[in-house]
């Protein structure tokens, strides 16, 4: 709803995210506040808020936030310090340069309205049936017309290699620490020697996100 207003706008938005366990709510783990950054930004949102980071006093079953009733940080400070520093550190400033185009829920029921088949001029397909979680993918482009792909691990205790063949042979690379590009690692088939495909196949934790530049060497699209 929030991405869709977003396009319908052409406004950047920003998010609310929980860090608070209440009501029928759980307490966020890290993996749980790890897949809350990575599925909105891997829809296009520019910013997050979060409910809700203090308690000023104890309210109905309201628990562990990050600064808690008596002013000390928890658990929940630590995971969400971390997590959020190493979005920083690595995809987010990419990100904020980067305009939403359209997404995909490959291994799992559609969610959000997003197609659960891949219909792509980058990606060919993703196969996640050894993994055995769910992945959104994403796709953007920058102000140079330059593509880029998100792939997010979107399960809170999934572990496993998602697998990503891309359409011809482009060249891809992965953006990492502090933004920068390296090549990404080319996934073999040892099974079958014929097979020429370019493959990516990272591994994902819960909630986890790569995000990749992607040269094509289709035509150049009208």
């Amino acid at each position: 709803m929030y991405t869709d207003a977003m396009l319908r706008h052409r406004l950047p938005t920003w998010i609310t995210l929980l860090c608070t366990g209440h009501y029928n709510m759980a307490c966020p783990s890290a993996d749980d506040i790890r897949r809350q950054i990575a599925i909105a930004a891997a829809l296009g949102h520019k910013g997050f808020a979060w409910f809700n980071v203090y308690t000023w006093r104890p309210e109905e079953n309201y628990r562990f936030p990050p600064i808690n009733e008596f002013g000390e940080r928890t658990q929940t400070f630590e995971w969400l310090s971390y997590e959020l520093r190493r979005f920083h550190k690595t995809v987010a400033s990419t990100l904020l340069a980067l305009d939403f185009q359209r997404a995909y829920h490959i291994g799992g029921p559609p969610l959000g309205g997003y197609p659960n088949t891949v219909d792509s001029e980058l990606v060919k397909r993703v196969d996640v049936r050894e993994a055995k979680f769910p992945v959104l993918v994403s796709e953007f482009s920058d102000s140079y017309g330059r593509d880029y792909v998100a792939l997010v691990n979107n399960s809170r205790e999934g572990y496993g290699q998602a697998r990503i063949t891309w359409h011809g042979n482009p060249n891809v690379y992965k953006i990492g620490w502090e933004g920068q590009e390296e090549p990404a690692r080319r996934w073999v088939n040892d099974s079958d020697s014929q097979d020429t495909s370019v493959i990516t196949a990272p591994w994902l934790a819960p909630g986890q996100m790569e995000l990749y530049r992607v040269e094509s060497d289709a035509p150049e699209r009208l």
